[in-house]
């Protein structure tokens, strides 16, 4: 009946003031506190009624800065009526004494503003803490960092004048999930799931909930193995249906045990999808190296939110799905240090496989040296642009833009035989930004073209005028 009121130091503040008022809406305490953050009443409360107290600070101005305001609460004799916890918080095998313990009606938030106990924990993560009320209750074990930590609730049901004891309650902390993509919607009826690896887990379980019904269905719980992927067997699991939504959870064990990171429900959607087929190429060979990657026209293939991932067999050969509409872009890519990408446009076909065919990736050539140079003329000057010869090169083209519109304007582009230089006989112009790019051809023909293959490719030499 002689509660003690606490709060958060504010930045600024001075002083704080107190006030508590019945159900009726009158002040039965007004006081100021100075810059202590708790108040210990002097006065009994009535047991059983209701009352609604509020704080407010001062700066040393003597202005309002902060305020806060509770909803009701409603005094009781703890030691006769209510219900002692008792318990550890704990992670894995280590004590957390940094949690701090709340209780709530069954059903409501651990942050709710109306909580009917909140504790803290000593020094080896022992708690004890009352609570009032009938019907079943959740105490939560909260550690300080929400960006680290999940809280752990678990249900209590209330026995006066009892104390129940809960053992060890242990939190988990937080493991990213790689795909799928909170919020994105993926073609492929049999998603492969992957996760970053925790630290010292030895094995993970894997959850999938059907969250397109209501209440959601849990459609697969296992254990996975010490692994970091995992996809379901769809003549087993019956996953995943066209126009669903579905959520995944991932959880890592550790050697004792105990389930110690966990991640959250990254949502997503099944749509029926376009599925495209191809084969990763480079010169005449396969490359089984590349990675597919399927991204909407104008994104970077470099985004963390692709349309869709995928690898290629031992021949170069991918199927990848995706969904969604508009234009997309098929980015195959070899191992960047040593090859340029190659992207195609699709359109999306829904239920139908569009086949590109060789996709061929290029190589990269070393940077080209350019050289302002004096004509035989001994009054015009040109640019020379020079490069390292490629192995088994029949041919090179030369592309020159003008970078200063936008979008850029091509000046030139051709042929220019099997040479290692080349000067561009036309003037340029002053304040003007230009790029410079070559690219290497093949003696080996594209399949029904005459053209050989372009298999190695430098982009981006920017120049102007001296």
């Amino acid at each position: 009946t002689m509660p003690t009121f606490s709060w958060e130091a504010f930045p600024g503040a001075v002083d704080y003031h107190l006030d508590v008022f019945n159900s009726t809406g009158e002040a039965v305490l007004r006081t100021d506190v100075g810059e202590a953050t708790e108040y210990a009443v002097e006065t009994a409360l009535i047991l059983g009624e209701k009352y609604q107290w509020s704080v407010y600070a001062e700066s040393k101005l003597g202005i309002r800065i902060a305020h806060y305001s509770s909803f009701y609460f409603t005094v009781a004799d703890t030691i006769g009526t209510g219900t002692t916890v008792t318990g550890r918080a704990m992670w894995n095998d280590q004590a957390l004494p940094i949690a701090s313990v709340i209780v709530v009606a069954e059903g409501n938030s651990p942050i709710d503003a109306n909580q009917l106990a909140k504790s803290s924990v000593d020094a080896d993560g022992y708690f004890t803490i009352s609570f009032t009320g009938t019907g079943n209750h959740t105490l939560w074990v909260m550690a300080p960092n929400s960006e680290e930590y999940f809280g752990k609730g678990r249900r209590v049901v209330p026995d006066p004048g009892k104390t129940v004891d809960l053992g060890n309650v242990y939190v988990a902390k937080k493991m990213t999930v790689l795909s799928p993509t909170d919020g994105f919607a993926y073609a492929t009826l049999t998603p492969t799931y992957s996760w970053e690896a925790f630290p010292d887990a030895v094995d993970y379980s894997v959850v999938v909930w059907n969250t397109s019904t209501d209440p959601s269905t849990k459609i697969f719980t296992g254990s996975v193995g010490n692994v970091t992927e995992y996809t379901l067997d769809s003549a087993l699991i019956p996953c995943c249906l066209p126009d669903t939504d579905y959520q995944i959870t991932v959880t890592a064990t550790s050697a004792s045990g105990i389930d110690f990171a966990h991640s959250g429900g990254p949502n997503f959607t099944v749509e029926n999808g376009t599925t495209v087929t191809g084969r990763a190429m480079w010169n005449d060979q396969a490359l089984p190296s590349a990675s597919v990657t399927a991204v909407p026209e104008g994104t970077s293939h470099t985004t963390t939110n692709p349309a869709a991932t995928g690898s290629v067999d031992a021949d170069g050969y991918f199927t990848i799905s995706f969904a969604g509409t508009g234009s997309h872009t098929i980015w195959v890519k070899g191992p960047p240090d040593e090859y340029q990408g190659i992207g195609k446009a699709v359109e999306p076909d829904p239920g139908e496989t569009v086949d590109l065919g060789n996709m061929y990736v290029a190589k990269k050539m070393a940077v080209p040296t350019i050289a302002y140079v004096l004509l035989p003329n001994g009054v015009d000057h040109r640019f020379e642009f020079s490069w390292e010869a490629f192995p088994d090169a029949v041919d090179y083209r030369v592309a020159i833009w003008n970078t200063s519109t936008d979008p850029s304007t091509e000046m030139f582009q051709d042929s220019v035989g099997n040479v290692t230089k080349y000067t561009f006989e036309s003037s340029l112009s002053l304040d003007t930004e230009y790029q410079f790019s070559v690219t290497a051809i093949s003696g080996v023909k594209e399949p029904g073209s005459s053209a050989g293959i372009q298999f190695a490719y430098y982009s981006g030499l920017n120049f102007a005028m001296p």
